[in-house]
């Protein structure tokens, strides 16, 4: 009998298991840990296991391109509307979520630095041993804005020199490991790794900020769950979270 009992036990939390809904969210680094955050209360509200992948805008947009299967997806606007993504874009969907700008930071513990100045920063630049940034071959927006830049300013071959290429993942671990002495990448980001200090936006002057939007998939135009999700991550409720991880709401409807 208690063999009876225990294998209906069994089957019946197989069942739930195998009954339990799922979606799978796409997203750039910048919103990875929002949606970490937010998926927790999500699942435990609608029942709904939350997947969720980041990679970099350009890898994103080949496996979108490719045809992956996924519910929503966290990109910018213009990635969104890519030739090459929109046959699997909701483009109604659209929402916008925030920007984020580019910043500089250390290990917590080192001399900050002085960026005030355009001056100061490139000036940095040059007297850093090595800094890290995401390589631009992997299509991180960051790591192509910072090359364009470094090349106008005729340092890009000096800095290419001393710079520590990420390929995707978050730039300020390489301060952990010693790998470099300055990180400079999208502050949301930067703010994601412990023990590391934001020295400060880059200078206005050099600024470079980049939106990020959501959108559901076209396969997922009818998936409540899906929308339940984008809804949650539009609420007024997620916007100290967006805040909290270093986003602006200044494209925010």
């Amino acid at each position: 009998m208690r063999l009876i009992v225990t294998t209906l036990f069994l089957l019946l939390v197989h069942t739930q298991a195998m009954s339990t809904d799922k979606i799978k969210i796409l997203t750039a680094g910048t919103f990875k840990q929002v949606l970490v955050e937010l998926a927790p209360e999500f699942s435990a509200h609608f029942k709904v296991q939350v997947q969720i992948e980041n990679e970099t805008t350009g890898v994103l947009v080949k496996r979108i391109a490719t045809g992956e299967s996924f519910d929503a997806v966290v990109l910018t606007p213009g990635a969104l509307r890519d030739p090459s993504v929109v046959q699997n874009i909701d483009l109604a969907s659209i929402q916008p979520l925030g920007r984020v700008g580019i910043a500089v930071a250390v290990k917590k513990g080192q001399v900050q630095p002085n960026i005030v100045s355009v001056d100061d920063f490139f000036r940095l630049l040059v007297e850093t041993k090595n800094v890290a940034y995401i390589d631009p071959a992997s299509g991180g927006s960051s790591g192509i804005y910072l090359e364009n830049l470094f090349r106008k300013k005729n340092l890009l071959e000096l800095v290419r020199g001393k710079a520590v290429l990420v390929q995707g993942g978050l730039v300020a671990e390489k301060l952990i490991t010693g790998e470099a002495v300055l990180a400079i990448h999208q502050k949301s980001e930067l703010l994601q790794v412990p023990g590391v200090t934001i020295v400060g936006p880059l200078p206005a002057e050099v600024q470079n900020y980049t939106d990020y939007s959501v959108a559901l998939s076209r396969g997922a135009r009818e998936n409540k769950n899906a929308q339940e999700f984008l809804n949650m991550l539009l609420s007024n409720k997620s916007i100290e979270l967006i805040k909290a991880h270093g986003i602006d709401q200044s494209t925010w409807n």
